[in-house]
């Protein structure tokens, strides 16, 4: 795969993780853990009409004593092969706040750095810029508070640009809106110049945050898919495995290894 093609599908997968992790309230894990796994498969029919998993990616995560996050290695994998190896450890001040995120990617051999900006002791912009083979690669996110604080609007652009060609190879706009409890509950996400599909989708959460269903709808093709989300937990009454069902037939299958 095309190196360029790589990193803007990376950066996708980044976007879709800072809003996953924003929906479960960074893991939503009770009690102390020190280590997490998460192992996304996707469920297809082999030949014989029968149902296997299809592993799309292995993340390992390590945290601090805060429980923040300080280092993530992310197995990227297609027909059950690893195509690419992605690590990031990540920086924060004296408050434990997000400063700095340090990725580097395997197959390209290079690395970006992601920088969080904040005010008033508020997340106000996440910028990320690097240039590669000719290309410029930008990764910009805005957010924006109620009158309390609180979180109700996300705005990420994701870029590539074409130096030598002097225009644009890949144009992403993703807006994320929050409830009161700063629970995900609306995304638009808007793509041109690629095939990833442009997409409003709508989220119910429960009480804690924990995403229930989602409605997505195409704006191209015009087609609407409903997805449910099955739990089931372990003795600490976190969630373990995850199953989506879209349109009633299974489609994704996520488990969570808690090392405590």
């Amino acid at each position: 795969m095309n190196k360029i093609l790589q990193l803007t599908l990376l950066l996708t997968i980044l976007v879709s993780c800072k809003a996953e992790l924003q929906r479960e309230n960074d893991f939503g894990i009770k009690g102390d853990f020190k280590k997490l796994i998460i192992i996304n498969y996707r469920t297809k029919k082999d030949s014989l009409g029968k149902s296997i998993k299809d592993t799309i990616s292995i993340v390992n995560y390590k945290v601090n004593k805060r429980g923040k996050v300080k280092k993530s290695v992310t197995q990227l994998f297609s027909h059950n092969k690893i195509i690419d190896t992605v690590t990031s450890k990540y920086l924060y001040n004296s408050i434990g706040q997000t400063i700095k995120e340090i990725t580097d990617t395997k197959s390209n051999k290079t690395n970006f750095e992601i920088n969080y900006y904040y005010k008033n002791e508020l997340l106000d912009v996440i910028k990320m810029r690097d240039t590669l083979e000719g290309f410029i690669l930008e990764l910009t996110e805005n957010y924006s508070y109620d009158a309390n604080d609180k979180l109700k609007l996300r705005e990420s652009n994701q870029l590539a640009y074409n130096q030598i060609k002097k225009d644009t190879f890949s144009f992403q706009k993703v807006i994320f809106k929050y409830d009161k409890n700063e629970f995900q509950i609306e995304s638009d996400w808007n793509e041109l110049f690629s095939d990833f599909p442009n997409l409003k989708e709508y989220y119910k959460n429960d009480s804690l945050g924990l995403l229930q269903e989602t409605i997505s709808f195409n704006k191209l093709t015009k087609k609407t898919d409903t997805i449910i989300y099955i739990y089931k937990y372990d003795i600490n009454n976190n969630w373990i495995n995850s199953k989506s069902f879209k349109n009633n037939t299974l489609d994704q299958i996520t488990d969570r290894v808690i090392e405590y």
